[in-house]
């Protein structure tokens, strides 16, 4: 399907755009159709487009006018990369020649020239070109969204978005206490039998949120019935940022007998948090595909005391996949890999300051201070090779490095990553946690860890995050994936259900 494909028509007969505009939408294209040079020149300036068409002659008055010809030189000089297709009514073989004819780069000034007494032609010209102009990823507009807006002893706002739409609010508050389901999730990770008390704990979850009140379940299994098979039902909670304590990511529905976090791509968004830039998304990658841009990756592994063999492991995997990832998809990486021995305090914060990369990857260990979260920390070597002491680099810290860059996404491969402190802590500490640090930073999506996770499964669910992330664009889904991979052979490892996912859209 040709659909997403944006052609840039330039004529200055209004008959023929509006003709040939209908003919493109018919075949799946999006069309902007203008009349002149300076039109066409303001137009590559403001949008992105795939491709040009362009009348040769712009001025119909004028037998010797060739301005489609200069346009298209503009275009080779100007978008490179952007095949031009020469139409005409009055084409002649020194026209093609002229068209055709390499330049000093061994291009020529256009992909193809087509007379317009032969425009049936142009859907099969434009089907040999536009295989390698489709972008990678085409998300599908009918994906149904499921959004909850959760605050304690308030109504739940319940909205659903896409194949479905509705909005309205339950008709009694919610009775969720976070303080104590984060002392729940603290104390069962050390116990015997974790599965089963994050099951209860899972039961009782999605019995305040969706049971205890009928329209949200209602909602649910609507939204639910409305979704065709093959698609997904995405998971939205929103909440303030001590919300995060409470481990919906356990939420366990008895009438479907599963996990939630296993059976539909969730997500959290923080409300009062303002991101500074798009998370990553098909549209981000696309963009990023249409540019000519590659996509920024900064990996970073910081094996301190007491060692990790996986952490190496890890990102030295990470490393190798996405280096290679023009081989298996059509989105190009450039990546910078700093393993523990170059991985110093003083490196990473000079990688950090206003970087330019859009993804970073941590592996490491990552300490939560619960008396003051803002001073929860990754920990980095003082000197290269392991050598000096191991120095934090705290919430607060991480918050003002990160202010200016350009990240789009932190995956937190570390201990406690995404733990978060309660409001009252925000009387004396501006942040309360790391992945909160790094969203009042601007940062729009973060992935941490609530509980520690094993060196084996943590680095199978970030191959397969972004094994995922790389073949259809959205973080949900790549943690969904990724979720499931794990889960499979053994749920019996937590690395599975510790993982959050926060998204600021």
């Amino acid at each position: 399907m040709a659909g997403m494909v944006r052609i840039l028509f330039v004529d200055d007969v209004a008959g023929w755009r509006k003709m040939l505009s209908g003919l493109l939408y018919e075949h799946g294209y999006e069309v902007r159709a203008v009349e002149s040079r300076e039109e066409a020149q303001q137009s590559l300036k403001k949008e992105l487009f795939a491709l040009a068409i362009l009348d040769k002659r712009l001025d119909e008055t004028d037998e010797e006018n060739a301005e489609g010809l200069m346009l298209a030189r503009y275009i080779s000089e100007n978008y490179p990369q952007m095949p031009v297709i020469i139409l005409t009514g009055y084409g002649t073989q020194e026209d093609v020649a002229v068209a055709l004819k390499p330049d000093e780069r061994r291009r020529p000034l256009a992909s193809a020239f087509v007379e317009k007494n032969r425009i049936d032609d142009l859907p099969d010209v434009l089907a040999k070109i536009v295989p390698s102009l489709r972008p990678p990823f085409s998300a599908p507009q009918d994906v149904c969204t499921f959004t909850l807006s959760l605050e304690p002893k308030q109504r739940i706002l319940v909205r659903a978005r896409g194949l479905d739409a509705f909005t309205y609010n339950s008709a009694n508050p919610l009775n969720i206490e976070p303080t104590v389901y984060s002392r729940y999730t603290d104390n069962i990770r050390q116990a015997y039998g974790w599965r089963f008390s994050s099951k209860e704990i899972g039961k009782q979850l999605y019995q305040k949120v969706f049971e205890e009140h009928k329209e949200v379940l209602r909602g649910y299994h609507r939204v639910l019935g409305r979704v065709p098979k093959g698609y997904l039902l995405h998971l939205c909670f929103e909440s303030l940022r001590d919300f995060l304590r409470v481990p919906l990511e356990f939420a366990f529905a008895p009438d479907l007998g599963e996990y939630l976090a296993l059976k539909h791509p969730l997500s959290r968004f923080v409300e009062d948090a303002h991101a500074g830039r798009p998370p990553l998304s098909p549209k981000f990658l696309n963009d990023l595909w249409a540019r000519k841009e590659a996509l920024k990756v900064l990996l970073i592994a910081s094996n301190t005391e007491p060692r990790i063999d996986g952490v190496d492991e890890e990102v030295k995997a990470l490393n190798s996949f996405l280096r290679k990832t023009k081989d298996r998809v059509r989105v190009l990486c450039q990546v910078k890999y700093i393993p523990t021995e170059q991985a110093t305090y003083e490196r990473v914060g000079e990688e950090l300051l206003e970087c330019k990369y859009h993804i970073i990857h941590y592996a490491g260990h990552g300490r939560y201070n619960e008396q003051s979260p803002e001073r929860s920390s990754l920990l980095f070597w003082e000197k290269e090779n392991r050598q000096g002491n191991i120095k934090p680099m705290m919430a607060s810290k991480l918050k003002l490095l990160l202010d200016n860059s350009n990240v789009s996404f932190i995956y937190l491969s570390c201990c406690s990553g995404s733990r978060t402190g309660d409001f009252a802590q925000l009387l004396d500490d501006d942040f309360l946690g790391i992945a909160d640090g790094a969203i009042h930073a601007g940062v729009p999506a973060v992935l941490g860890f609530r509980w520690p996770v094993s060196d084996k499964s943590a680095k199978q669910l970030a191959l397969a995050f972004y094994q995922s992330l790389l073949s259809q664009g959205n973080l949900d889904v790549a943690l969904f994936h990724a979720r499931r991979e794990v889960a499979g052979p053994n749920r019996d490892d937590p690395t599975w259900i510790s993982p959050i996912l926060i998204v600021q859209r």
